[in-house]
């Protein structure tokens, strides 16, 4: 819900000049405003105040008036009218801003160079047609993004015109958490900056908010979210117009000449870390799919729970701007993904009969492919964003690895030194199923990986080895989700035991009892004996992962031995059962 009266926060955003520096009255922001009336050169001064007026004063104006008036003095005399607020066009004195704080009167200081019955008649518009000046400064704002989208400038400049237009410090953010820029925080260190973006609401909070919002509307959804942890209240408070407050050092700062908005918003002093910040935020969505965030922080003591009017244009215009930059982005990303998937198709389907031609065919698309190149078959369910999720995590490790599609899932070549092995890609693969987990408890990736294909007339066979991998993995190594080819001797040796008769009348004669045992008595002995061979036999690494007490695991042991007449002591007997455990899966 918005307010529906001019604040003075929307005439200090919409109609004052962009330089224009908020002296005194951070807090008096929220006030509402009714007019705009100028100091006239002659008496009197000024027309009847009726109290919420803003009252502009342009110093050489004072100064025909009464060449002996200070500022002060005319501060302390519109004390009595109630007004909101003074905006001088000229030199401010230290007098003027103790006055202004003590009467709890906003003060500011408008830049060399406007006139100030012009400032006056858009202070004035703002009042009388506040949705019709709104609208022209959204327009005004909607022409410069697309400015800067048609010289293809990116996210950062674009991020850095809404700051520029907000005073607010901006954070765009992708979909899978990654931050995409940011703008109004360059001169926090880069701890500073790290906590704050910490504090930011995470990925589950974001998702969970828009998963609350009506889904026809999610184009135009727009809320406001806690900060879930310490974050910069006080410097944010200072983050606009180059504001600090009353005291004398603050009122010479705001005397130097600035080039720009911007340029006033950079000077961030160090982050005060507080408990109170929150973020107005807004899903970008392009391609009918939500790409990410946008999210304006502030801090809550300025709006309640509104959002103002310069957040909504900010909002308005910054999301559309983002999602037209992401769609843009994506439309380059799928022509590239496609480009590059059907040379790695041609590559697999042809015969290899000049491999330095295909060597430089790759390098002309930025591959390597003097290098061994290692297969990866990658299954991903249920994953946000797939492959381009991927292609983040392989860009982030300034790895260029040649991908396409297959049945299965994803299939890429990673490149590596090694000639003979690709085992120290597991930990690579694992990182990344680790950060796709963290996406959400049903994320899940599986991932198959073959042996390095020294050139490309062996990167076949090593996309024949990570299928293996893949398949294997996926039937065998069920509580793994990255496997190696190179570790799967054992188990293509029981794969080549599926139909074999008398590997059937093994796997009954050694398990068979068991197996109507615990299906007859809903029992768990199968299980139990299967986490007694995991934990090599330890009997309290076995209790402590059945989470039973050591004493029941050692009568379920004994009515193992019991029921399938082998004595767990003896070495075969034990083997027996490892290995018609293992052959479950193929035999069932």
């Amino acid at each position: 819900m918005y307010r529906s009266s001019t604040t003075l926060e929307d005439i200090y955003r919409l109609a004052l000049p962009q330089d224009s520096h908020l002296l005194v009255g951070e807090e008096l922001l929220v006030r509402a405003v009714s007019w705009a009336c100028t100091l006239r050169p002659s008496p009197p001064a000024f027309p009847k105040l009726d109290g919420e007026e803003l009252a502009l004063i342009d110093m050489e104006d004072l100064r025909r008036l009464d060449p002996k008036m200070r500022l002060d003095r005319v501060v302390h005399s519109l004390q009595g009218a109630h007004i909101t607020a003074i905006a001088v066009l000229g030199e401010v004195n230290d007098a003027a801003v103790r006055a202004a704080s003590s009467h709890q009167i906003a003060l500011l200081n408008l830049p060399d160079g406007y006139a100030i019955s012009q400032i006056e008649r858009d202070v004035i518009r703002l009042i009388v047609d506040r949705a019709g000046y709104i609208a022209q400064r959204s327009a005004s704002l909607q022409r410069e993004l697309n400015q800067i989208a048609l010289d293809g400038r990116g996210l950062k400049h674009i991020a850095d015109n809404i700051q520029s237009f907000i005073q607010q410090p901006i954070v765009l953010m992708r979909e899978d958490g990654a931050i995409a820029a940011t703008s109004g925080l360059e001169s926090l260190s880069q701890n500073q900056f790290q906590t704050l973006i910490n504090n930011l609401p995470n990925l589950t909070s974001l998702r969970s908010w828009l998963a609350t919002q009506n889904k026809e509307n999610v184009h135009t959804t727009s809320g406001i979210l806690p900060m879930t942890g310490p974050a910069a209240q006080a410097s944010l408070s200072r983050n606009r117009h180059g504001s600090n407050g009353s005291s004398p050092t603050v009122v010479a700062e705001s005397q130097k000449s600035l080039t720009s908005r911007t340029t006033s918003a950079s000077r961030i002093s160090p982050l005060d870390l507080v408990d109170s910040s929150e973020v107005v935020v807004a899903p970008v969505v392009a391609n009918d799919t939500v790409r990410g965030y946008f999210l304006i922080i502030r801090s809550p003591s300025e709006h309640g729970l509104t959002i103002s009017s310069v957040e909504e244009v900010a909002l308005m215009q910054g999301v559309a701007a983002v999602a037209l930059e992401w769609a843009k982005q994506y439309a380059v990303d799928v022509a590239e993904e496609r480009m590059r998937a059907a040379f790695v198709d041609e590559l697999l389907a042809s015969e290899i009969a000049d491999e330095q031609a295909w060597i430089q065919r790759g390098a002309s698309l930025g591959y390597d492919m003097s290098r061994p190149h290692v297969a990866w078959m990658i299954q991903a369910r249920n994953v946000t964003d797939w492959p381009r999720s991927l292609m983040r995590f392989i860009n982030e490790l300034g790895v260029n690895a040649p991908m396409c599609r297959r049945e299965e899932g994803t299939l890429l070549f990673w490149p590596i030194d090694n000639p003979t092995s690709g085992r120290e890609l597991k930990s690579v693969a694992s990182l990344l199923v680790e950060r796709v987990q963290g996406q959400g408890a049903n994320c899940e990736l599986l991932v198959g990986i073959g042996r390095p294909g020294v050139g490309p007339a062996d990167w076949h066979r090593s996309q024949q080895q990570a299928r293996e991998s893949w398949r294997l993995g996926k039937e065998w190594n069920r509580n793994a989700a990255v496997t190696y080819f190179g570790d799967l001797e054992f188990y293509q040796l029981l794969t080549a035991l599926r139909g074999n008769q008398e590997a059937a009348r093994f796997y009954r004669r050694t398990l068979g009892k068991l197996l109507t045992h615990d299906k007859d008595h809903n029992a768990e002995l199968v299980t139990t004996l299967d986490a007694f061979f995991s934990c090599h036999g330890n009997l309290s690494q076995t209790a402590t992962r059945l989470h039973i007490h050591r004493n029941t695991l050692t009568y379920r042991l004994e009515r193992i031995a019991e029921i399938t007449r082998l004595d767990l002591n003896d070495p075969d007997a034990r083997f027996s059962l490892q290995l018609a455990l293992k052959l479950q899966p193929i035999i069932q």
